[in-house]
């Protein structure tokens, strides 16, 4: 107990003042997003490397997102809730060893899933893309949990890389990146299945 509250205590009190103004920004961006710092450190590194420019189009910043998780298979787990995806996926998800291999099982279907709901595709289009198991292809089952589930986590995900850029890169940058409209609208579009 009293170690957990000297942890706690050491982030509150001298921690924030040795750190430098830039880790103190991306700190602050994943508070506010609730996604953990290292993770938000890669992601903020492999945007800069991309360019947030490059990304133009709603459907080319979901692309290169998947690309990413699919490059850092361990964060999947700790940027979607991994009971959301045991909930789709059930027990051929949760016997898979770990999260590496959970990702390389995950990633494809939820991006195929992904892109057809962004289309205006129905249910069943989307169920054809995560299961074939009959019981749930006539209702349509993994479809729903997906849409009722992952799209809102999906959706956060999607709205990060404008977060960094506003909360971290643009804090620290010489010249301002305005960011895309494709940027701006992500989270709102992937939310209501917009491409």
């Amino acid at each position: 107990m009293d170690s957990r509250t000297a942890a706690a205590l050491s982030l509150l009190t001298d921690d924030n003042e040795i750190l430098p103004v830039e880790s103190l920004s991306l700190r602050n961006t994943a508070s506010m997003l609730g996604l953990p710092e290292d993770v938000l450190k890669d992601l903020s590194d492999a945007l800069v490397e991309e360019g947030f420019q490059s990304l133009q189009t709603v459907g080319v910043l979901c692309d290169w997102v998947f690309e990413w998780l699919a490059a850092t298979r361990e964060h999947l787990a700790r940027v979607i809730k991994p009971d959301s995806l045991k909930y789709l996926f059930g027990t051929d998800f949760k016997k898979l060893k770990d999260d590496a291999q959970r990702a390389s099982f995950a990633l494809p279907k939820l991006q195929a899933a992904l892109k057809l709901w962004m289309n205006g595709k129905p249910l069943k289009s989307i169920q054809k893309a995560l299961s074939d198991k009959s019981r749930d292809i006539k209702r349509s089952t993994s479809a729903r949990k997906f849409v009722i589930q992952l799209i809102p986590d999906i959706a956060h995900l999607m709205g990060v890389p404008l977060q960094i850029l506003q909360g971290h890169s643009n804090v620290h940058a010489d010249e301002k990146i305005s960011p895309s409209t494709a940027l701006g609208l992500a989270n709102l579009c992937v939310r209501r299945g917009f491409d």
